[in-house]
């Protein structure tokens, strides 16, 4: 659930979580290489996320590993949470009842049942919980990444068989129609003329 507390997430940090953290920092340099090698730092406004970003930010002071900024989007604009929340409803086969009684009742929910903060946020916005050089830091790594463009359109995959056949259908068709099909089977509410 929700918690933007750090105190009381801190309490369950192990007396030895610096030294753990630094061993496991030490592996992965000597897999990635140390230029290759970064600490994320996330933070959608949950309490836990405030103390592991301030961990992460010691780490880094004492290891020379640079922190960087990222996200957990979900979806592009704020306005759009309630529209995931109806997909993770139909996912995990419950209903905003039934999820709305659990946060009455003080129940454990996850995050996105109540918050709107998995979206691709500003700059401005990003300003208020990252520094500038973990901002950079996104932007250097972004800089590192070489597109190389295909020299052939993509290979997909091709959805025919005996039943796509007997349908009369192509691939695209075929696979639209299994689309429709296994929603029609989980959904009890899609229209059926489709």
């Amino acid at each position: 659930g929700r918690n933007n507390n750090i105190d009381g997430p801190r309490q369950y940090l192990k007396p030895d979580w610096k030294d753990i953290g630094k061993e496991i920092i030490k592996k992965h340099i000597a897999i990635f290489g140390k230029d290759n090698y970064y600490l994320e730092l996330q933070n959608e406004g949950m309490g836990i996320q405030s103390v592991v970003v301030e961990c992460l930010r010691q780490l880094s002071k004492e290891t020379g590993v640079p922190t960087v900024a990222t996200i957990d989007a979900h979806y592009c604009r704020r306005e759009e949470a309630e529209d995931q929340r109806l997909l993770l409803y139909a996912n995990l086969h419950t209903t905003k009842e039934d999820q709305d009684r659990k946060i009455a009742n003080g129940q454990d929910v996850m995050d996105f049942m109540v918050a709107d903060n998995y979206y691709i946020p500003s700059y401005k916005e990003m300003r208020q919980h990252f520094t500038e050089a973990e901002l950079q830091t996104t932007l250097d790594i972004a800089d590192k990444i070489m597109y190389s463009p295909l020299d052939h359109n993509p290979y997909l995959p091709v959805f025919t068989n005996s039943e796509s056949t007997k349908l009369g259908l192509e691939s695209n068709d075929y696979l639209k129609h299994l689309c429709i099909e296994g929603a029609k089977a989980k959904l009890t509410n899609i229209d059926q003329r489709q």
